[in-house]
């Protein structure tokens, strides 16, 4: 599963025939909630999509801030799917809180974050000293608002097409063959298909029971997978994974290159523990 988020999945949802593959809540707050809490702000409001995703991304951000020392003066569910596309009443709420944030936390995805973007600006929160913090961004969310839009926005990354060679040569054909840049969801689908095709050669058969024995417990390099490993625990499939900054539009030099690496997150932080809610 690669566009999933939910830690269920390798806790008390886990199942012998799911590999949770790029990325997970915890990974997200693990890295946006801890840095962005040590280094811009310890008081955050939180507005989050109110569905499942949402309200795990929430909890899973409300720890990771609170673990670094800092806490939600704030918080709220917006409706989902938001037919709207009005945040207004929530954006606005925000620099009126006592004591103010500064950081607001945005956990809305998609279409939904490009509105929550459009209308932070709009309403100039960052001249308010409410800083923005982003749980889930793709860099075509990125290439859809402008890196003007989103200017020292943090968030965490699973993979980037342009922090090595590796990834930018597997990027180059990827873009002479659609067009466009991969996203981390791209490049993530590529390596598990191409896990699963090795899985099934190695062992000769596509026999279900068969390919997961061979994948558990899997140590991964490749180009999607820097110092992976395929738990054989909980199946959750843990790599490095990146904190990254959007650039100011002065600085992109090139088309898609819209972010930098602030940190990397080795594999072993980046990802919780087995949860002993998972029975496989």
């Amino acid at each position: 599963n690669i566009g999933a988020a939910t830690t269920d999945l390798t806790g008390k949802s886990c199942n012998k025939y799911t590999f949770h593959y790029a990325y997970d809540t915890y990974m997200l707050a693990h890295g946006t909630g801890t840095v962005t809490t040590e280094q811009v702000g310890k008081n955050w409001y939180i507005l989050y999509p109110n569905y499942a995703f949402g309200q795990d991304m929430e909890k899973s951000f409300t720890a990771a801030i609170t673990a670094a020392g800092g806490q939600v003066v704030g918080k709220d569910g917006a409706p989902f799917p938001n037919t709207s596309g009005d945040y207004s009443s929530f954006l606005l709420k925000a620099p009126t809180l006592n004591p103010k944030p500064q950081v607001l936390g945005t956990m809305q995805a998609g279409a939904e974050l490009v509105n929550v973007v459009k209308q932070y600006n709009e309403f100039k929160l960052r001249d308010k000293g409410v800083g923005l913090a982003v749980g889930l961004m793709f860099i075509t969310d990125i290439h859809s608002l402008t890196p003007a839009a989103l200017a020292g926005t943090t968030y965490t990354d699973a993979w980037y097409w342009n922090f090595d060679q590796q990834n930018r040569e597997w990027a180059d054909r990827f873009q002479s063959e659609t067009g466009t840049r991969p996203s981390f969801a791209h490049a993530a689908n590529y390596s598990a298909a191409m896990q699963y095709l090795e899985a099934v050669q190695a062992v000769g058969t596509d026999d279900a029971d068969a390919v997961v024995e061979e994948l558990e417990g899997k140590d991964v390099n490749d180009l999607f997978l820097r110092n992976g490993r395929i738990r054989a625990e909980d199946h959750r499939v843990v790599h490095d994974a990146y904190l990254a900054q959007v650039k100011p539009q002065a600085e992109v030099k090139e088309p898609w290159d819209y972010v930098k690496i602030l940190k990397t997150i080795p594999a072993a932080e980046a990802f919780r523990t087995p949860s002993p809610d998972c029975k496989l």
